[in-house]
């Protein structure tokens, strides 16, 4: 990584020094994969990562989030262990069952998250150590030879870790205690339409865990035709029109609509 700041102002209006860094990282992973049935497999994870600070990190954007170009790079061990189940069955209506479940985990070092002081003015900064643990499942049913059920559930434990005596044992700012989906997918004839519900709880924006964000309800469907190489797609997103603040004072989009055409060679 070559990363050079020539110049920049700081929130007071002063000007900043000319930095500049020239890192390397080295990030080993292994997997293990084990399977004892045709329709059983067993399989983990180790390894290594690290994850540069983005320039919405660095830098800011608007008037609610504030850059911190001083951020150093977040650094971690990730392992996860789990298994899945794929059965095909002699049913006609129902001809596929496939499940999974894993328990992961990261170590993470410099974690960077977003904290915000009473102004609610954001800023992105390290945490100088974070455990992030939980368990994730996964379920689809393929049936009636045109449906696929799919659903999907995430409970995690993002304890921060900090040396700060205030904040340490406290949850994560920025991280969801637990998320779900649910996906109804129906294919005919060069027709695909699917109706998606997202359900996300337990956030909060700063690290003392006083700014509980709200849950997230997100409604998403969309229909696609493929007609020889070309592929139609219309999508609507945030259907109920849910406002939601993925930071304190940053709203996201609401109910939105996207069409698309692709061409394959």
């Amino acid at each position: 990584i070559k990363d050079k700041l020539n110049s920049a102002t700081s929130i007071s209006g002063t000007p900043l020094e000319e930095k500049s860094r020239d890192e390397g990282y080295l990030n080993p992973q292994i997997g293990l994969k084990y399977n004892p049935l045709d329709w059983l497999i067993f399989k983990t994870n180790l390894g290594e990562y690290v994850r540069e600070p983005s320039f919405f990190e660095l830098f800011g954007d608007r008037g609610f989030i504030i850059g911190n170009p001083d951020l150093k790079a977040e650094k971690g061990i990730n392992f996860d262990a789990g298994f899945e189940i794929n059965w095909l069955t002699q049913y006609q209506w129902l001809t596929r069952i496939s499940c999974d479940a894993a328990y992961f985990r990261s170590d993470v070092d410099d974690f960077i998250g977003f904290v915000y002081d009473a102004r609610g003015i954001g800023r992105a900064e390290n945490i100088s150590e974070a455990l992030i643990q939980g368990i994730e499942a996964g379920i689809r049913l393929d049936f009636l030879k045109y449906l696929r059920l799919t659903g999907s559930f995430t409970w995690q434990n993002p304890e921060n870790q900090s040396q700060i005596e205030a904040f340490n044992g406290k949850q994560l700012p920025g991280r969801f205690k637990t998320s779900s989906t649910g996906n109804l997918e129906g294919t005919y004839a060069g027709f695909k339409a699917f109706v998606e519900y997202i359900r996300e709880t337990g956030m909060y924006y700063d690290r003392a865990n006083l700014l509980p964000a709200k849950d997230r309800n997100m409604f998403n469907a969309g229909i696609s035709w493929l007609y020889r190489s070309f592929l139609f797609s219309l999508e609507g997103k945030n259907l109920t029109d849910d406002d939601y603040q993925a930071f304190n004072g940053y709203p996201m989009p609401g109910r939105s609509y996207f069409f698309s055409i692709k061409y394959n060679f």
